[in-house]
């Protein structure tokens, strides 16, 4: 995935970013010139089908060449109201057993990356790229990931069979959860002699272009305008060369490295219901966690965590000294990372099991928390279920954020909004929120 705002720890650019402007006078926030990542720039290891893709593509100029072909089209209701012919293709593809496509991924006319999907319903599914192959196995309740070029191999368990489903599958997937909707109109035409319905939806935050087989209501092509990224190119996502129903080999879907690479493996732990009385506060911590702790203190307060990452310090470095700075994290903008002197290690708590990671610097302590779900973090997460201290928590909409802290400082479109006082940070997944991050108000830089 190359969604990467900047330097190595996309991570935590916001984290830094929040403190910078805490400490300078409030500027004019232009928007949308304050371009902040995603939550899907923040998962480790993700890749292009476990999250929007955002890097170089090839030329449109096919596909769109392709979509003129269907000339003289006129919007008609098709069997009736128009979300009767969205049903029909629900149902159509409900009823596969299998179905192999072609997932690609375009940024400004560019291809940034090309997985070819296998779907067996209901538990099967293999997304494999030029380096990269995700087998989800909701059989053996796990998911692997296989990276050819480290000849390595990560297996996790399954916390959110559906949600992981939807992130795998893409724009496909959203076909299977969506209902059908009143008002939609159903085109029919004539793609390269053969008849054709088209229709747009809108979900999972993005608008699709559906064309499906007028006889057989199955899909032929799904285009997803994805907007802006990081980088302000606009994404788009295609999906064609489908199959339906053929023999795919079952070892496909195994959840076993090839011999030589190195295996991480993570066990499924069981359901922990504690969050729900953490609350989260830019001014104390999370839960019994105040800022500050240290991370013996942490550890004896959560347990062991699932896992943690270890590195050294760094500070943020600005680019001049204007008073009424605002960053800019596009590349080449004007924040930058660099070795904190005197150094000094940051370790990452992750608590994925229970839906929360916790940043403790050896000098600091807790510094940093973020608590997501499966939608902002991937399959290896859970929901967590403590809220702010206003009520927000993960799942809360738009406007229960904005009647809680009113409008933001900044928002990235429909997908992100950041609060200066109060310092939150939230990402948001179809209008409800994924994950919210906050810092500590008197953290020095990490």
């Amino acid at each position: 995935m190359s969604r990467s705002v900047m330097g190595s720890h996309p991570d935590e650019t916001l984290d830094r970013v929040c403190l910078a402007l805490r400490e300078q006078q409030t500027p004019a926030f232009p928007d949308p010139d304050i371009v902040w990542p995603t939550s899907e720039e923040k998962v480790p290891r993700s890749s292009p089908v476990f999250a929007k893709t955002t890097s170089r593509r090839f030329q449109l100029a096919a596909v769109a060449a392709t979509f003129a072909l269907a000339v003289g089209g006129f919007w008609i209701p098709w069997n009736g109201p128009g979300n009767q012919a969205f049903a029909q293709v629900q149902d159509a593809i409900r009823k596969l057993n299998s179905v192999t496509f072609r997932l690609e991924t375009f940024a400004n006319n560019a291809k940034t990356a090309s997985y070819d999907i296998s779907f067996v319903s209901p538990d099967y599914v293999r997304a494999e790229g030029a380096d990269d192959v995700h087998v989800l196995n909701n059989e053996a309740s796990k998911v692997m990931d296989l990276f050819h070029s480290q000849k390595r191999a990560e297996i996790y368990p399954i916390y959110d069979l559906p949600s992981v489903s939807r992130r795998v599958l893409g724009a496909y997937g959203q076909l299977l959860q969506l209902e059908a909707q009143a008002e939609m109109e159903v085109a029919e035409k004539v793609l390269d002699g053969q008849k054709v319905l088209e229709f747009s939806t809108s979900f999972d935050g993005a608008t699709a272009n559906v064309i499906v087989d007028a006889e057989t209501h199955l899909p032929i092509r799904i285009s997803v305008d994805r907007g802006k990224d990081a980088n302000l190119n606009s994404v788009i996502e295609v999906i064609d060369q489908f199959s339906f129903d053929e023999t795919i080999d079952a070892s496909l879907f195994a959840i076993s490295a090839p011999a030589g690479y190195v295996v991480e493996a993570t066990d499924a732990l069981p359901p922990d219901t504690s969050t729900k009385a953490y609350a989260i506060s830019d001014e104390s911590g999370l839960g019994p966690a105040k800022f500050g702790a240290s991370k013996p203190e942490v550890i004896a307060m959560f347990g062991e965590p699932d896992k943690i990452v270890t590195r050294e310090g760094t500070k943020l470095a600005i680019n001049g000294n204007d008073p009424n700075f605002v960053p800019d994290l596009r590349p080449g903008g004007n924040v930058r990372w660099e070795p904190a002197d005197p150094k000094y290690t940051i370790d990452e708590l992750q608590y994925d099991s229970r839906g929360f990671r916790l940043r403790v610097s050896s000098k600091d302590g807790l510094t940093s928390i973020h608590c997501f779900d499966t939608n902002a973090m991937g399959p290896r997460a859970r929901k967590f279920l403590g809220a702010t201290q206003e009520g927000i928590g993960i799942g809360s909409s738009w406007d229960e954020v904005i009647g809680a802290y009113g409008e933001p400082t900044t928002k990235l479109d429909n997908q992100a909004a950041m609060y200066r006082n109060p310092a939150f940070y939230f990402d948001f997944k179809s209008a409800r929120v994924a994950s919210i991050r906050v810092r500590a108000r008197d953290a020095e830089e990490e």
